[in-house]
């Protein structure tokens, strides 16, 4: 493995580390500041806990794209083609857990109905495949900051940088990026 794949390695396990030892305020922060091309895995650890903000919940949701995951698309699954797994048993987890009450709402976490981004304006109730129907009341507005979300990117992207302050680079806590920093540098 080459030190670059350590240090990816590192902090995977050390994000997952700090997570555990942060609750839902810090979760929501990650969650929302996140770069999903590194992965999904902290994301779904997060909506696996029982403490897990109902808003950082359905943020998620409607970020990963429920309306993607068409009947084709599993099509696409099960005969081995490109399929995004990861984001996909992401919002599955979301919504068997929403379905079952397990999601709390606290006074954080922002509803995220992208319906301004061109995704199909999917509601309660809807069969989007075989497997995944979105669960009553996900698509509608919990707590928290924003009740008519928007989707612009310009806005979102203000939104994390000034969120950053200086803690997180791409929701990662500066103290993980540090620690696997010092442990992983390239040799001359």
């Amino acid at each position: 493995m080459s030190w670059v794949d350590d240090y990816n390695v590192c902090i995977r396990q050390e994000l997952l580390k700090w997570l555990a030892a942060k609750g839902p305020a810090d979760w929501d922060k990650v969650a929302k500041e996140k770069n999903w091309d590194s992965g999904v895995e902290e994301l779904s650890w997060i909506v696996s806990q029982d403490e897990c903000d109902a808003g950082t919940a359905q943020y998620l949701f409607w970020l990963a794209g429920p309306s993607y995951f068409t009947d084709e698309q599993l099509g696409a699954r099960d005969s081995g083609r490109y399929f995004p797994q990861a984001n996909y048993h992401m919002i599955l987890t979301i919504a068997e857990r929403w379905a079952a009450g397990k999601y709390k709402t606290q006074d954080f976490g922002e509803y995220a109905h992208l319906s301004g981004s061109g995704l199909i304006n999917l509601g309660a109730g809807t069969r989007v495949n075989r497997e995944l129907v979105i669960p009553q009341g996900i698509d509608s507005p919990t707590t928290g900051e924003s009740s008519n979300f928007e989707y612009d990117p310009k806005r979102i992207m203000e939104e994390m940088l000034a969120a950053e302050n200086g803690q997180f680079e791409e929701g990662i806590p500066y103290e993980v990026l540090d620690l696997c920093a010092s442990r992983h540098r390239p040799s001359d």
